[in-house]
């Protein structure tokens, strides 16, 4: 969960490899129904992902409302005030040359004004990301069980004869 007090909150990287792989977002209000600066209706954010080419471009925008013209996608997600979840925004990455890392945020441009400007709301989140072959793991960190295996092996072995 994290707090979205201004119009942006970063909420992921996962590196995707080359395929076609996918992800599924939903959001919800954290903490107790009628707690003070609690919305009581539905809220509108936007889901925006960028590719690691674009990325340092859209930081560098000092406005979080300019970076949209960075993002590769946007989605729209409608979070209820109830504390439910949202409906599950899915989609899909696909990619033929080599990998690339996609990075996610929510924001709120909208012009309206309400009570994520005014204070502080707790945002709840699932994300679940998932390369062509349904593995969990982003493409950075691909070996990282296979390398955690054998640094296991060794130091158990070196444990064995030295100790």
């Amino acid at each position: 969960s994290f707090d979205l007090q201004e119009k942006y909150a970063f909420l992921g990287k996962f590196g995707f490899g080359v395929g076609t792989g996918n992800y599924t977002v939903r959001l919800r209000l954290g903490g107790k129904k009628g707690d003070p600066g609690r919305p009581t209706k539905n809220i509108s954010l936007r889901l925006e992902s960028y590719l690691d080419e674009d990325w340092p471009q859209a930081l560098e925008k000092e406005d979080p409302c300019e970076r949209k013209g960075k993002a590769k996608k946007a989605r729209k997600v409608v979070i209820p005030p109830t504390g439910e979840y949202s409906e599950l925004v899915t989609g899909t990455v696909s990619q033929s040359i080599r990998s690339h890392v996609w990075f996610y945020t929510l924001s709120d441009c909208s012009q309206i004004p309400r009570a994520l400007s005014d204070g502080r709301m707790k945002i709840e989140y699932e994300v679940v990301w998932k390369q062509q072959d349904g593995s969990h793991f982003s493409v950075d960190q691909r070996w990282a069980l296979p390398a955690n295996v054998v640094s296991l092996l060794c130091f158990t072995v070196f444990s064995v004869l030295f100790w």
